[in-house]
């Protein structure tokens, strides 16, 4: 994945990019800064090692990337795409990635569900209510 398309994905991200520790101690001024330039935001949380969870959300988006027109398992729709959804509650924080089918027309058909990653530990989850695991690349059900 190339350092343009990595930083496409890291847009959805953004809110909680600013919300972390490493864009706590930068003032108001820099902060203005930061919010609009995210190579800044990347090079803050390369310093502070938080780049593991966003590097593990963006192979897991690109394992989909692969997987969505290749497998016949995924067949609702023909224009398919991979989203990402940032959920927050409490101390929780979690990105959901799924798949979202299409029809030529725009209309939605179906989707399916690629598990979680956990943004405070960092791991990725698949339960049994997911569809797909975005780790092996896989069709669970």
């Amino acid at each position: 994945m190339s350092k343009d398309e990595f930083v496409k994905k890291l847009e959805e991200l953004d809110r909680i990019l600013l919300e972390e520790a490493a864009v706590d101690d930068l003032t108001d001024d820099t902060r203005e800064k930061a919010h609009c330039n995210l190579e800044t935001i990347i090079d803050l949380f390369k310093k502070k090692g938080r780049m593991s969870v966003l590097e593990k959300i963006a192979q897991l988006v690109q394992n989909m990337e692969e997987m969505k027109d290749s497998d016949y398992h995924i067949h609702a729709g023909v224009d398919r795409k991979v989203s990402t959804k940032l959920w927050e509650k409490d101390e929780k924080k979690r990105t959901y990635i799924s798949i979202n089918c299409y029809s030529l027309c725009g209309n939605f058909k179906g989707s399916y569900k690629c598990g979680y990653v956990d943004m405070v530990s960092g791991e990725y989850v698949c339960t049994k209510y997911d569809d797909v695991n975005a780790e092996t690349k896989e069709y669970l059900q």
